[in-house]
């Protein structure tokens, strides 16, 4: 998928599943921004392996979860649960999103180097991509919406 894609939906997503506050959701919303990105980072290195895994996102909560545990930050030490959910729901949804394309992932690399995902369309694909950024819109509104409907 296209990053914007990766943005939209992991954004998008993570908004909906964590339901945050409006005093916590500029802070929630940096981190399913930066978090839906992030496996990216390996673009020149070991593409879809070194950041593609299921065990990426898992080491570096754990280092997330460290620093906000030991490096006292007013706010944020209150908010590490949600913060370290929106992280994951963010970094899963960036690889749930790259399995669907013809490459997949690795999902059990350094264990193993074999490929999985549905593989079925090309991630540059436009009409895809538009699908997937629109399903993200989507959790938006619904999450804006339900003041509105829920009791």
């Amino acid at each position: 998928m296209k990053k914007t894609t990766h943005l939209i939906f992991g954004t998008g997503i993570t908004i909906y599943l964590i339901d945050p506050t409006l005093s916590d959701f500029f802070l929630i919303l940096i981190v399913a921004i930066i978090s839906s990105n992030l496996p990216d980072i390996d673009l020149r290195f070991r593409h879809r392996r070194l950041l593609h895994n299921i065990f990426a996102p898992i080491a570096i909560s754990i280092i997330i979860n460290y620093f906000l545990t030991h490096y006292q930050f007013p706010v944020i030490t209150q908010l590490k649960n949600k913060i370290i959910a929106s992280f994951l729901v963010g970094y899963y949804s960036h690889l749930f999103l790259d399995s669907l394309t013809y490459r997949g992932i690795d999902l059990f690399w350094p264990l193993q180097k074999k490929s999985y995902g549905i593989k079925s369309k090309r991630f540059d694909n436009i009409i895809w991509n538009f699908i997937v950024s629109f399903i993200g819109i989507l959790f938006l509104i619904l999450w804006a919406a339900k003041p509105y409907f829920l009791p």
